[in-house]
């Protein structure tokens, strides 16, 4: 070998390991700056839950029944009572106005006296109708005829005391109803006449609405149809399903629950909606409910009707879902995207019922720039869990 061949080696071999002696050497970056560089994430450790569906609508409170109350006879208002005003209560069969009955209870007395009459003419129709009857067994020779035996003026004067009955009857419905009766337990909307006034059949006294029940009608997506424990389009069976309304009263919020009963059946050709309608009992807390607000016609109204049964759903905030898929956190700190299939979808929540595991630690954090394998630093998000788990009691 040449001697500038070695002199090169030489060289080659020397400077490879000053460079190997050089980087031996070099300062070590702490493990604590690569922590530094690693992302602080959110995280929340999920478990599986039994949970109710809730559909979500809203409504106005209005009345079970409403009616126009018209008279059924002319005369003057000769009284009306105290509360015949709007906002005035009436149980069902308390007298609301009266109408001058003096005309109606002298038709009753004449109708009586020719009952009383009819009745007379009867007996005295039987005891000729009897008298006849011996009088042809004794002197007739031949078969009576029926007039002879008196059976048509028999027959003719049980007709008349039937139809001098009616006339009592007739005129007693008449007499009654001069004292205006509520048909049910009643409210007053408005009234239509006064003390003195003259009405005419017919003539509208007053608007009135039942106070027994109230109705919400609750519009539902199509969608929504599916949470639900019952058929809202079926006519068969009747639909029971409990329902929560809340609204606002005086600047606080309350509540009342109610039940869902009925549904119109028919999408709305508008919306695409179906139409299901919650009864409240009692909405004017008249039967002395303790703790029971009022629940005013009229009112606007949020509710939440209780629906399926779900084994096996993991709620999470709806943030925490990016384009279908989340992002956990392994047993070494590194994010690991994962494909879920979702139950349902709100503003606030995604309730998941395939995807994830027990004890998975999914990433709140909306990350940048997100990659599988990335190291991060978990912080367990308590509020979020505690939220999740409040939410979920309240729908048990």
């Amino acid at each position: 070998m040449k001697l500038s061949n070695v002199i090169v080696l030489i060289t080659l071999v020397g400077g490879l390991m000053l460079t190997a002696a050089l980087w031996g050497g070099r300062p070590t970056v702490p493990d604590e700056r690569m922590e530094a560089k690693m992302p602080f994430v959110r995280v929340v450790t999920v478990q599986a839950r039994q949970i109710i569906l809730h559909v979500h609508s809203q409504g106005t409170v209005q009345s079970h029944a409403e009616t126009a109350l018209a008279a059924e006879l002319s005369g003057v208002v000769s009284h009306v009572a105290p509360r015949f005003h709007a906002g005035g209560f009436f149980r069902a069969g308390e007298v609301m106005l009266e109408i001058e009955a003096s005309e109606y209870s002298t038709r009753l007395a004449r109708a009586k006296a020719e009952a009383a009459a009819a009745d007379m003419a009867l007996a005295e129709e039987y005891a000729l109708a009897e008298q006849a009857d011996h009088d042809w067994l004794e002197f007739g020779n031949s078969p009576a005829s029926p007039l002879a035996l008196r059976e048509p003026q028999l027959r003719s004067a049980k007709a008349r005391v039937l139809a001098a009955n009616a006339e009592v009857t007739e005129a007693a419905r008449l007499l009654e109803k001069t004292r205006v009766r509520a048909p049910y337990p009643a409210m007053v909307r408005r009234t239509a006449v006064a003390l003195g006034q003259y009405v005419a059949p017919g003539g509208l006294l007053a608007d009135i609405f039942s106070v027994e029940k109230a109705e919400v009608r609750l519009p539902v997506e199509e969608r929504d149809l599916a949470f639900l424990d019952f058929d809202a389009l079926s006519m068969k069976g009747k639909l029971e399903a409990p329902v929560r309304l809340h609204g606002r009263i005086a600047g606080r919020q309350v509540e009342w629950q109610g039940r869902i009963v009925r549904s119109e059946g028919v999408f709305d050709t508008q919306t695409h909606m179906v139409v299901l309608v919650a009864e409240i009992n009692d909405p004017y807390a008249l039967e002395g409910r303790l703790g029971q607000p009022s629940l005013p016609m009229g009112l606007f109204v949020e509710a939440e009707i209780a629906g399926r049964t779900v084994d096996g759903v993991v709620a999470l905030p709806a943030h925490a879902l990016r384009s279908g898929t989340l992002w956990v956190v392994d047993d070494e700190d590194r994010l690991r995207p994962k494909s879920v299939r979702l139950l349902r979808l709100d503003a606030k929540w995604a309730w998941i019922d395939e995807g994830l595991a027990p004890g998975d630690r999914v990433c709140l954090t909306a990350l940048q720039y997100a990659v599988e394998g990335m190291r991060v630093r978990p912080e367990p998000f308590e509020e979020v869990a505690t939220s999740t788990e409040n939410r979920i009691s309240e729908d048990l």
